[in-house]
């Protein structure tokens, strides 16, 4: 499996428009080699995160509190090949949202 390392682009209020006045998200994501790592930089309080894959169906949901300097790990190793839409919202339904793509490859 080949997963290229790279950051995960969030948008949406939560990922920092209206939210903060600097330009620092509050929320981080990365995707590296078998898993997505969400970090984050404030006090969020309860996120509900979701990933669906292209189809829709949820392959991955987790209620967390989101506290500055707390991060998650969301393991990946085993999943299909496809498009993923990582979604993070909050009790008063502000989110952030990205999509990331894993390959197969026999690299």
């Amino acid at each position: 499996m080949n997963v290229h390392s790279s950051k995960i682009y969030l948008h949406g209020n939560l990922a920092g428009t209206g939210l903060m006045r600097n330009q620092t998200s509050p929320i981080e994501a990365y995707q590296n080699a078998t898993s997505v790592v969400i970090a984050f930089s404030v006090d969020l309080g309860n996120l509900d995160i979701v990933v669906s894959d292209h189809s829709g169906s949820v392959v991955f949901h987790t209620m967390v509190d989101a506290t500055a300097g707390s991060s998650l790990s969301i393991d990946t190793g085993d999943w299909e090949s496809g498009s993923y839409m990582i979604s993070l919202c909050n009790r008063s339904d502000i989110c952030a949202e990205g999509i990331f793509e894993i390959d197969d490859d026999d690299e």
